[in-house]
């Protein structure tokens, strides 16, 4: 499993064994690196399901509302309206009620920095002023909402007196024509945010005060400057001008769908560390195993065991047959031995008789020789024929 030889000799063995240590702490610092990378891929994942979600609930709003403009704001606003029975049009979001112009797109980016949260309020009548206002104090709105009572007295004639620019920012938006408030903005934006959009920088330093470029750079009162490139602020999806919101939704659509193709992407990856973290995990475990279970060469080395088996088998072998013919011999000298006991046996009665037999012919003829030696003594008179008699 972990790629070591399976017939090591003696020092690859003890080498492989301090390899194992090493490579065993080697695979706990990877795992520690896998499992901190699955971390911030499974964060990346919920951040990427949240703005799924976000989105997803936003398009739901945009698809009620009608207009570009979601979030707490238009939960605030559903919420004051349900409360005093009003319908959105007569308090709408400013931002509703106003539109870059078609040939003025490319103003767009810049314009909306400068209206946004101008865009953001509500136009309150004198009709739900006070019952707006009660609601919004006695409430936590859990949120931020800005609200601007309506006023049906118009600036237009200090605008005349002021002179006209065809730069200025007011030229290049349009107001809903079918809001009663639409000529109240417009002498509103007229008295507090008509920018001269201009097209370079030259144009850019010669007015003192409102300037706007394409880029977004705005130079506002007091000498002020900013420039926000903030990708939430540029996007158009964070767009809150305009009555019709078909571009805002198709943009957010796709956005989804990028962030669908990333979450599935971020999915896979996660899936990869996790196979990865398993397999590193059971390779640790080997490791730990090897140099756990292992501590001596002659624990594996099993040829030198195989062979000393097959030895002692041999061994006993021969063995057996040599007992098998030990055995053998051993039948045939006891029947040897049977045989000879039984020849002895013979020929020993065969030796006595003819001892016996020799003895006595011995004896007959000792006493024959004694008989004639008598017979002559006694005939001579040399021995008292009385002491043979004895005899």
């Amino acid at each position: 499993e972990v790629g070591f030889s399976e017939n090591p000799t003696e020092a690859l063995f003890l080498e492989n064994r301090e390899r194992t240590r090493t490579e065993r702490d080697n695979c706990e610092v990877t795992l520690s690196e896998k499992n901190e990378e699955w971390r911030l891929a499974k964060n990346e994942g919920d951040r990427i399901g949240e703005a799924i979600t976000s989105n997803i609930k936003t398009l739901n709003t945009l698809q009620k509302n009608k207009n570009n403009i979601s979030g707490r704001v238009t939960e605030i606003r559903e919420m004051i309206l349900q409360e005093i029975h009003a319908k959105p049009e007569e308090i709408p979001f400013i931002g509703e009620l106003i539109k870059v112009k078609d040939s003025e797109k490319v103003w767009e980016n810049s314009i909306e920095k400068i209206l946004h949260n101008f865009a953001l309020r509500l136009v309150v009548p004198k009709k739900y002023y006070r019952q707006v206002s009660q609601y919004v104090n006695s409430h936590d709105l859990q949120g931020r909402i800005v609200y601007q009572r309506y006023e049906s007295t118009t600036l237009l004639t200090n605008f005349q007196f002021r002179g006209y620019n065809e730069n200025s920012l007011i030229e290049k938006i349009e107001f809903n024509p079918k809001s009663i408030y639409s000529e109240w903005i417009k002498d509103v934006i007229i008295e507090n945010y008509n920018y001269i959009c201009v097209g370079d920088m030259d144009e850019f330093y010669r007015y003192g005060e409102k300037v706007v470029t394409k880029e977004g750079l705005v130079k506002s009162t007091y000498n002020k400057h900013e420039k926000d490139d903030r990708p939430q602020i540029n996007r158009r999806e964070n767009y809150v001008l305009g009555w019709d919101n078909k571009e805002k939704i198709a943009a957010i659509r796709e956005i989804v769908k990028h962030l669908q193709t990333e979450q599935k992407d971020v999915i896979q990856k996660t899936r990869g560390i996790e196979a990865k973290i398993a397999e590193v995990g059971k390779r640790k475990d080997s490791f730990n195993d090897i140099f756990k279970l292992f501590t001596r060469f002659e624990e594996i080395n099993w040829e030198e065991t195989a062979r000393t088996i097959q030895e002692k088998k041999e061994e006993k072998e021969k063995l057996e047959a040599a007992n098998s013919k030990v055995k053998e011999l051993q039948e045939q000298l006891q029947k040897v031995s049977t045989a000879l006991k039984k020849l002895e046996e013979v020929t020993i009665k065969s030796k006595d008789k003819e001892i016996f037999q020799i003895e006595q012919v011995e004896m007959v003829a000792a006493n024959k020789r004694l008989g004639d030696a008598q017979s002559i003594l006694k005939a001579t008179g040399m021995v008292d024929a009385s002491l043979f008699e004895e005899n």
